[in-house]
């Protein structure tokens, strides 16, 4: 298998495991995005590959939930910035959290755990080069 055709099939498993699974919602994905600090609308339909009508319905519904806040950003008030609440935190944490335990449930130990981690953390580092 050629490394084009390895990385449609990460892709693909990866789609399989957030999606198939119900691991990871885009909930999810959207309280990850804003994990590092606020972020304008733009950063985050591109973050999270979705249109602008998805990303409003979906802020819409992370802020009536109490899990994201918007504000007018302080340059531009035109730009509308979204923060993470404490309960999205909460959210976040306990998701990435039950996540990391599958990990570990899945490789029985913490020497092979930490080497998967880091063998992510490779394929993360590669792929943002291309």
């Amino acid at each position: 298998m050629s490394a084009g055709e390895k990385l449609i099939e990460l892709s693909n498993a990866s789609w399989r495991v957030c999606r198939v699974k119900n691991a990871v919602t885009l909930c999810d994905r959207l309280l990850f995005a804003l994990r590092g600090g606020s972020c304008g609308s733009d950063e985050l339909r591109n973050a999270l590959m979705v249109s602008k009508s998805n990303l409003a319905h979906l802020c819409i519904k992370a802020e009536k939930d109490g899990l994201i806040a918007k504000r007018a950003d302080a340059a531009d008030r035109r730009r509308i910035e979204y923060s993470v609440t404490p309960a999205g935190k909460k959210r976040i944490d306990a998701f990435a959290g039950a996540l990391s335990g599958r990990v570990e449930k899945l490789f029985g130990n913490a020497e092979q755990t930490a080497e998967f981690a880091a063998a992510i953390d490779k394929v993360l580092e590669s792929l943002s080069f291309l």
